[in-house]
């Protein structure tokens, strides 16, 4: 028998309000299947507004029938979104639209609050 995995995750708006560069900011919208999604945009000072409208950046999870995909994002699924978000900042600063970056991936990790939980077994799940 194996050993127990165990999975690091944080509260997905815990994230999104508290730990989010401050490079970017976020907000719901309607998917027109139903549901929602949460897109992450750049701040207006970073990337400019085209026609009224916030510069998309990402999309960061989805919900429907109330049942979301990210309301617990495990560590991977954050580090994945925090390396894409400094990569981009990094090839804006190399050409000059930005002249600092306010996060490191690492110090922004070890700054959310993170918890544990078993990492379910799929094949034990359905056998």
């Amino acid at each position: 028998m194996s050993a127990v995995k165990r999975i690091k995750y944080c509260d997905a708006l815990d994230f999104l309000e508290n730990h989010l560069p401050k490079e970017f900011t976020f907000s719901e919208a309607k998917v027109s299947t139903g549901g929602r999604r949460i897109l992450i945009y750049w701040k207006d000072e970073i990337q400019p507004m085209q026609d009224g409208k916030l510069r998309f950046f990402s999309e960061f999870g989805r919900e429907y029938l109330g049942v979301s995909n990210t309301n617990e994002p495990h560590i991977e699924y954050i580090r994945k979104h925090l390396e894409k978000m400094y990569n981009a900042l990094l090839k804006l600063k190399a050409v000059g639209k930005i002249t600092e970056i306010s996060f490191t991936v690492d110090v922004a990790l070890s700054n959310i609050n993170w918890k544990e939980k078993e990492k379910p077994n799929l094949w034990q799940q359905f056998s």
